[in-house]
């Protein structure tokens, strides 16, 4: 016999934003290449009764193959988020290579 009704429970609390402005970890870059940023914007929600470390916090980014006169839009690389935050928002970094 299946029960006629049943209810679910789920803690709800509140959550807050925080938007950081944090230096760009970047590899050696080839003579020819071009990053248009030296640092990106990111915006996490993270449980209000948390208190997030920012410190560890890190971001980076992996070069493409680019021909000469190419660009791309790549998106940043995160580490040290905290396990409970949410991510909402990154700045994308545009990386370019000279024409020869």
């Amino acid at each position: 016999v299946l029960p006629a009704s049943f209810s679910v429970q789920l803690p709800i609390e509140k959550v807050e934003l925080v938007s950081l402005t944090l230096p760009l970890r970047l590899p050696r870059l080839p003579v020819n290449y071009r990053i248009d940023r030296d640092s990106i914007m990111l915006t996490f929600q993270v449980p209000a009764s948390h208190t997030p470390q920012f410190d560890a916090i890190q971001t980076r980014i992996e070069l493409p193959r680019l021909d000469p006169g190419e660009r791309h839009f790549v998106r940043p690389v995160l580490s040290g988020l905290p396990m409970e935050a949410i991510l909402v928002y990154i700045d994308s970094v545009q990386i370019s290579r000279n024409p020869k």
